[in-house]
């Protein structure tokens, strides 16, 4: 499902960084690297397992 249209390459680093501070001011996480990713938008490397944990168990998708 995509609910935007994919962002121009110059644009990513500025929305990665946006998402690191959504992440850091809405989710008991810190963020410590964050780049683009061709996967999508960008891959994100939390300060240990258990913040990365409990950002997944707040998401609405089901991970499994």
């Amino acid at each position: 499902m995509t609910l935007e249209p994919e962002p121009l390459q110059a644009q990513v680093q500025e929305i990665i960084k946006d998402v690191v501070v959504f992440l850091q001011q809405n989710f008991p996480v810190r963020v410590v690297s964050a780049f683009p990713s061709p996967l999508g938008l960008g891959l994100f490397q939390f300060e240990d397992p258990i913040q990365r944990g409990r950002l997944l168990f707040a998401s609405p998708l089901q991970f499994g």
